[in-house]
């Protein structure tokens, strides 16, 4: 049987983003932690229900990945 050829031609290797300004990033943690504790919390986040049959939320965070 002969060895199969990948028809899958190369392709070149991403160029790697530069990171984001210390200024920038730093504006943009805050604006999303003032979204997330001014409209989302208020909006979903309950206390636990007395019979909780099912999840609830319980906290909203904003996360750099």
């Amino acid at each position: 049987m002969p060895k199969e050829i990948n028809r899958r031609p190369m392709q070149p290797r991403k160029t790697s983003t530069s990171p984001l300004s210390e200024l920038l990033e730093t504006e943009v943690t805050t604006k999303a932690n003032e979204l997330i504790e001014t409209v989302l919390k208020p909006k979903h986040v309950q206390s636990p229900p007395e019979n909780p049959q099912f999840n609830y939320i319980v906290d909203i965070y904003g996360k750099w990945y």
